[in-house]
């Protein structure tokens, strides 16, 4: 609860690591980051157990849709034509980096994140 608080006052916040931090990051905590935290461009929770795939996919939908103003959880990733590095439409941030090594995911699920997202993620396992 009170990195959600923390959460909710760092705007500009770019970067976040904690690895292998089991009580505090939840998927809750994934999907406030992406309400949250919308300069947001690397997320470091390898060793993670608390996370689920639902959650992560929950964050990179809210990270990297198409516009800011787009509400709706049913939008494919953006592809990388037209893009520019590091943002999404508007000139909003979006996630590039993710390290979930070792989080609470099965081989599979993992698999599953990589091969949606690889156009628009850098998967740092």
């Amino acid at each position: 609860q009170a990195l959600l608080t923390l959460l909710r006052h760092l705007k500009r916040l770019r970067s976040l690591h904690v690895p292998w931090c089991q009580r505090a990051i939840t998927d809750s905590l994934l999907q406030s980051l992406g309400d949250e935290c919308p300069a947001l461009e690397e997320l470091d929770i390898c060793g993670v157990k608390g996370v689920t795939a639902e959650g992560i996919e929950a964050l990179l939908q809210k990270t990297n849709r198409h516009t800011a103003d787009d509400a709706s959880m049913d939008v494919d990733p953006p592809r990388k034509e037209g893009r520019k590095e590091g943002r999404r439409e508007g000139g909003r941030k979006r996630l590039r980096r993710l390290k979930i090594r070792y989080a609470g995911l099965n081989r599979a699920n993992i698999q599953a994140i990589e091969e949606r997202w690889r156009e628009e993620v850098e998967f740092l396992n």
